[in-house]
C-alpha cells in the first residue's frame, strides 16, 4: 500500500494500465459526442440553407445542392459512428489521429462552404464591409469557435493544432478570395483595410494561447481528480486530499513497517449466500462493506483488500501515528456496534441477523507489490498478517467477536476492557499466543 501511493505520486500514468489516460479517454469520448452533435446540427441548418434558397431564390443553385448533401450525409455518418458504433474504435485510435482528422475536415468544410458561398456583389448590397475586412471577420468568428470546442478535447496540442490549421486555412482562402499576388499586398496594400488581417491574427494566436492553457487546467483536474478518487478507495478522503494538496508527504524510508492488522469475517456466510439469489449476496455485500469501511476510515485506517466477505485494514502504514493501534481496536468495537443498526434491518425485512469476527495483530509487516506485470496487488504481508488472520479464525472457537493479540495490548493507549483467553496455538503456529477478548 505504501509503494502504491508512492507510485501514484511519482509515476501516475504506470498505475493499473495507466488508468488516468482511460479516464480522459472517457471524457474526449463525451466530448467528441458532443461535438458531433453540433456538428450534424450546423451542416443540417447549411442543407436546410441551401434547400430554402434553391427553391425560394434561385433554381440553378440545384447543381450545387449535391456538395451541401453530401456534407450533411459525412457528418451523419460520423455523429452514428460516435454515438453508436465508436466507442471501441475511438478509445484505440483516439490519441493518434482521429481527432486531428475531424479538426482537419471540418476546418476544410467551412473554407469550401465560404469559398462556395462568397458573392463580392452580395457583400457590397448587404454590408458596409469590403471583402478585406468581412473575410478575416467571418474567419475569426468560425474559427473560434473552433477553439471553444477544441477545449473539451482536454489536450493542449488539439488546440494548438486546431490555431495552426485554422491560420493557414485563413492565409490560403484570403489569398484566393482577394486574389493576393505578393506579401506586400497581404498586409500592406491598403492599411485601412488591412487592419483586419492583423487583428484577426492577434485575436486568433491569443485564443490559440488561452484555450491550449484552459485545456491543461482541465487536464489536471481530471486527472488529479481521478486520482484522488483512486485513492480514497484505500485512504480516509482526508488522507486523500491532504496527499493531493502536498499538505502531507510520505516517508522516503524502507517497506518494513511496523502496523497493525485487522482481519474481519462473516459468519455461515457460505451457508448464507447457498440459500440466497446471487444478486441478493451483492447487495447484501455492498450495503456491509459500506457500512463497515466508513468506520475504518473514521479511525484513519487503510483499507488493503477485500476477501470475499472478509477485510483486512492496515493501521500504522502508510502513515505512523502514535494511536494507531487504539485506532484499530476502536474500529473493531464500533464495527461490532454498527452490526447490530445493520442487524436491526435485516430483521425488519425478516432476514436472519449476522455476526462477524474480527482479529487484530501488531507486528512488522512488508509493504509491497505483488502479482505479474499484468495484475499487481499492493499489499501488506508477513507473519503479523498471518497473525492477524489467525485470531480471526479463532474467534469461530471462542464467544469472543474481537481477539487481539497479547503483542496489540501493549501498544494500546487508553482504557480498554480486555478479558484474557490465554495461551493459544493458533493454525500454522508453533508457540501459543497470548490473547485477549475485547468487551464492549
Amino acid at each position: 500500500m505504501y509503494k502504491l501511493i508512492k507510485r501514484y505520486l511519482s509515476d501516475p500514468d504506470s498505475f493499473h494500465g495507466n488508468r488516468q489516460d482511460k479516464t480522459l479517454l472517457k471524457e474526449e469520448h463525451k466530448a467528441e459526442k458532443n461535438i458531433s452533435t453540433i456538428r450534424l446540427v450546423f451542416y443540417a441548418l447549411v442543407l436546410l440553407q441551401h434547400i430554402l434558397k434553391t427553391v425560394f431564390v434561385d433554381s440553378n443553385l440545384l447543381s450545387s445542392l449535391w456538395a451541401s448533401m453530401l456534407i450533411f450525409i459525412a457528418s451523419l455518418g460520423i455523429f452514428i459512428e460516435i454515438r453508436l458504433f465508436g466507442k471501441e474504435k475511438l478509445y484505440r485510435y483516439y490519441n493518434r489521429a482521429i481527432k486531428y482528422f475531424y479538426t482537419t475536415a471540418d476546418i476544410f468544410i467551412i473554407s469550401y462552404l465560404i469559398y462556395a458561398n462568397y458573392d463580392p456583389v452580395l457583400l457590397s448590397t448587404y454590408t458596409n464591409m469590403s471583402p478585406a475586412q468581412f473575410i478575416p471577420l467571418i474567419f475569426l468568428i468560425l474559427h473560434a469557435c473552433f477553439l471553444v470546442i477544441g477545449i473539451f478535447r482536454f489536450n493542449p496540442i488539439a488546440c494548438v493544432y486546431t490555431g495552426g490549421a485554422s491560420i493557414i486555412s485563413f492565409i490560403v482562402m484570403y489569398i484566393q478570395l482577394l486574389q493576393i499576388r505578393s506579401f506586400q499586398d497581404f498586409f500592406f496594400q491598403d492599411a485601412k483595410y488591412n487592419i483586419s488581417t492583423i487583428v484577426y491574427f492577434t485575436v486568433l494566436l491569443s485564443l490559440t494561447v488561452l484555450s491550449s492553457l484552459i485545456a491543461t487546467r482541465l487536464k489536471h483536474v481530471i486527472v488529479t481528480s481521478k486520482r484522488q478518487e483512486d485513492l480514497e478507495r484505500f485512504l480516509p478522503e482526508f488522507v486523500a486530499h491532504e496527499i493531493m494538496s502536498g499538505s502531507m508527504e510520505l516517508s522516503v524510508g524502507g517497506e518494513r513497517k511496523i502496523a497493525t492488522i485487522l482481519f474481519s469475517d462473516i459468519r455461515n456466510f457460505t451457508t448464507m449466500s447457498e440459500n440466497s439469489q446471487p444478486e441478493e449476496v451483492l447487495d447484501f455485500l455492498n450495503s456491509y462493506f459500506n457500512d463497515m469501511i466508513e468506520v475504518i476510515f473514521q479511525y484513519k485506517g487503510t483499507l488493503d483488500k477485500i476477501i470475499g466477505d472478509g477485510i483486512m485494514a492496515i493501521f500504522g502504514a502508510p502513515f505512523f501515528s502514535n494511536d494507531s493501534t487504539s485506532n484499530a481496536v476502536k474500529t473493531a468495537i464500533d464495527m461490532q456496534k454498527k452490526l447490530l443498526f445493520f442487524n436491526e434491518v435485516r430483521i425488519l425485512q425478516n432476514k436472519e441477523p449476522i455476526k462477524i469476527g474480527i482479529g487484530i495483530h501488531t507486528g512488522e509487516v512488508i509493504l509491497g507489490r505483488v502479482g505479474t506485470s499484468k495484475r499487481m496487488e499492493f499489499t501488506a504481508i508477513g507473519d503479523t498478517v498471518n497473525t492477524a488472520s489467525r485470531l480471526e479464525s479463532y474467534t469461530k472457537e471462542t464467544k469472543a467477536n474481537i481477539i487481539i493479540s497479547d503483542t496489540t495490548r501493549g501498544h494500546l493507549n487508553g482504557d480498554f476492557r480486555l478479558e484474557y483467553i490465554g495461551d493459544v496455538f493458533l493454525k500454522g503456529k508453533h508457540k501459543q499466543i497470548k490473547s485477549y477478548s475485547v468487551l464492549y
